[in-house]
């Protein structure tokens, strides 16, 4: 099925270097500390679906890598892809996550 396109639908969970941010309001509840707690971007966009690859705009820093991007289709949550780092595209940097299909394959059986 085609991802690109609905707008804000998906979310990125992960452990970005910036998260939780000392500065935040509620920090002292995150005692794992700065990059050793979970944080979720909701309401992130598929742009670009190439070669296994989606190109999104969920908010990310380093540390994010091997976060899962999550969307509900049709009602049903599914981990879809895991972000891997971005790329330059015509001028811009675009968030890049390997699609599940391209490494399920290599999960089987494990």
């Amino acid at each position: 099925f085609d991802l690109v396109g609905d707008t804000q639908k998906f979310a990125l969970v992960g452990y970005s270097g910036d998260f939780p941010n000392p500065k935040q309001k509620g920090y002292q509840e995150f005692t794992a500390g700065e990059s050793m707690t979970a944080g979720v971007h909701l309401g992130c966009s598929i742009l670009r679906q190439k070669d296994s690859l989606l190109y999104h705009n969920c908010d990310t820093k380093g540390g994010a890598s091997g976060g899962a991007i999550i969307g509900n289709i049709n009602g049903n949550y599914y981990v879809l892809a895991l972000h891997s780092g971005w790329n330059q595209v015509n001028g811009l940097k675009l968030n890049r996550a390997v699609e599940i299909s391209r490494i399920q394959p290599a999960l089987q059986g494990n």
